[in-house]
């Protein structure tokens, strides 16, 4: 099964927490230059806190680069988090990111959220 490696210089706390007892969840991105659209899903299947150069599973991680990631490495030691994505494709029919709801409150995600992640759901009947 094919993943891809993602980083991120922000601890994601609740996500490393919430796999190992749920299972991999949906992750949506959208793409920085084009704004609060939601371009690509996938399902987030394991999540490394402080990652080092030392640790095994980081390594094993890191066997996940893409072609064009795979000298990144740990950027420097700036990395707080690697994550591990499956199934990542282009939505034949992208969708604006406020049709995403928070878990928590379940309020629509505001259009110029841009952090790290949001622990968020899509919105019942959206295609």
């Amino acid at each position: 099964m094919l993943f891809g490696l993602f980083r991120s210089r922000k601890r994601w706390v609740t996500p490393a927490s919430v796999i190992p007892h749920h299972g991999p969840v949906p992750i949506y991105f959208a793409v920085t230059d084009s704004g609060s659209i939601i371009q690509y899903e996938g399902q987030l299947v394991d999540v490394q806190l402080d990652p080092s150069p030392n640790n095994p599973k980081t390594q094993e991680f890191l066997q996940h680069s893409g072609d064009t990631t795979e000298t990144e490495g740990l950027w420097d030691d700036t990395v707080r988090t690697l994550y591990l994505v499956r199934g990542c494709k282009e939505l034949s029919q992208p969708f604006p990111q406020n049709e995403l709801l928070k878990f928590h409150g379940g309020a629509a995600l505001e259009p110029t959220y841009i952090r790290a992640y949001a622990l968020v759901r899509r919105r019942t009947g959206a295609v």
